[in-house]
């Protein structure tokens, strides 16, 4: 039976990722799994099943299904099971008034504190993140995956480089999945040409870059925020026309 040292969970940015017990660990799994798009929303997850796939022990599964039930990304249905939790509009404008608090204060402290180096990490994965997106609203559809990855780190990162641990408490990886999981589960039914129409009238993840470059908070705190509206807008059009 494979353990869950042997997967390959990632245990997220912060010092404290060392000390995480099995339920953190199967946290971040099944997290993993929806970021990855293996899960589905209104997918089963069974107990002994995910147990048995991770090699841990039933409690630690629980006590992760608990927690991300606690946070709104779990239902437990008495005498059914636990599901993935479908989005609906509230769901995704809750998340995102807590995100884009967090993002904008990430982005307005990194630019103050990160160093120079850490500054065009910043600006070199934008610019790879906006080039994959670009390439997938034209056509390159398997890339995906990878741009929902790139997204994640992109904006975990900036959260690292603004130096202050009390925000990265609430900004490491899997924090992150857990505030932005109503927007990684509507990711799936993105269209395209969807995407495409949202890059050309969009603040893209290259100028919020630019800004913390040259250090102005105020332009920071400005373009960060439509960056995350704009997204909002994106996600809300894909729920509105599912119903």
């Amino acid at each position: 039976m494979k353990s869950l040292q042997n997967k390959p969970v990632q245990r997220g940015r912060d010092p404290s990722s060392k000390h995480l017990t099995n339920a953190d660990l199967c946290t971040s799994y099944v997290l993993q799994k929806i970021e990855s798009g293996e899960l589905k929303p209104g997918s089963r997850l069974g107990e002994p099943s995910l147990a048995k796939e991770i090699g841990t022990d039933r409690a630690s599964v629980r006590t992760a299904f608990e927690r991300l039930s606690a946070t709104g990304i779990l239902e437990r249905r008495p005498r059914s099971g636990t599901y993935l939790k479908k989005m609906s509009l509230d769901d995704l404008r809750s998340a995102n008034q807590v995100r884009c608090q967090l993002e904008v204060l990430g982005a307005c402290l990194a630019c103050k504190n990160a160093t120079s180096q850490e500054i065009e990490q910043i600006l070199t994965t934008a610019k790879l993140l906006d080039s994959l997106t670009e390439t997938y609203a034209a056509g390159q559809l398997q890339m995906w995956s990878s741009i929902r990855s790139l997204e994640i780190e992109f904006h975990t990162m900036i959260a690292r480089f603004s130096h202050n641990p009390y925000l990265l408490s609430m900004m490491n990886r899997d924090s992150f999945l857990q505030i932005c999981f109503p927007f990684l589960i509507i990711s799936t039914s993105l269209k395209r040409e969807r995407i495409q129409s949202y890059l050309e009238n969009s603040i893209n993840n290259s100028d919020v870059a630019r800004a913390i470059k040259k250090r102005n908070p105020d332009d920071v705190a400005k373009l960060m925020k439509q960056h995350v509206e704009d997204s909002l807008k994106l996600y809300q059009k894909v729920i509105e026309e599912q119903q």
